[in-house]
């Protein structure tokens, strides 16, 4: 999906925003060429929107980002000028499942009319300070878990949790120094090769130092 020019720019813009193109999913609200490459018309765009909104709860993504007034309409049912509807999250109920939804320009519309970049450029600012907001909610859940997990454990031992940080200074040398916080018992001195785990978390944003137990 989004190629050649298209993708080029989409991936430059993603960029933008600290998101790499190949961290995403992509698809199309239309799986086919229309004849002239004419754009769809509202009756092909909600015969493909049954299997569009299917493949969006298979994929059961954090946020959507519709780009293009076929995707607005294929997702959402609204047939107006994208330009009255971009920048505005909204949400959207799929299976029973609500999910955040936010319009903007395509990214062949942007070429067309590079004039227009300036407005997805503050709808990019806006799918940043989502995308933060849902990676530090992630953190911190993580992070809760990862308490309560260790908080069970010193409790097994006999032991408080603040006797259990009182020492782990002391202990240092044997024990490990990182713990993933989905999976307490899976843990890593610090040295040698990073785990798979810990490497799955770096690249989800956080740093050794999340990780730190």
């Amino acid at each position: 999906t989004f190629m050649g020019e298209v993708g080029d720019l989409l991936k430059k813009m993603l960029i933008a925003i600290s998101i790499e193109k190949q961290n995403i999913y992509t698809t199309y609200a239309v799986n086919f060429r229309p004849p002239e490459d004419r754009k769809p018309t509202s009756q092909e765009i909600k015969r493909y929107s049954v299997f569009l909104k299917e493949h969006i709860s298979i994929v059961n993504p954090k946020i959507i980002i519709l780009m293009g007034s076929s995707a607005m309409e294929a997702v959402t049912g609204i047939n107006s000028k994208i330009s009255s509807e971009r920048g505005k999250w909204q949400e959207t109920i799929l299976k029973n499942k609500t999910y955040p939804v936010i319009i903007s320009f395509n990214p062949s519309y942007l070429i067309r009319f590079p004039e227009n970049k300036k407005y997805s450029w503050e709808d990019l600012k806006k799918i940043k300070k989502q995308v933060d907001q849902a990676i530090n909610t992630y953190k911190s859940r993580a992070m809760a878990n990862a308490r309560k997990e260790l908080e069970k454990t010193a409790k097994s031992l006999g032991f408080s949790l603040s006797e259990i940080v009182a020492i782990a200074p002391v202990k240092s040398k044997v024990a490990a120094k990182y713990a993933n916080p989905e999976d307490p018992s899976q843990t890593w001195t610090g040295r040698g090769r990073k785990p798979r785990w810990v490497e799955a978390f770096i690249q989800k944003g956080s740093t050794l130092k999340d990780l730190e137990i």
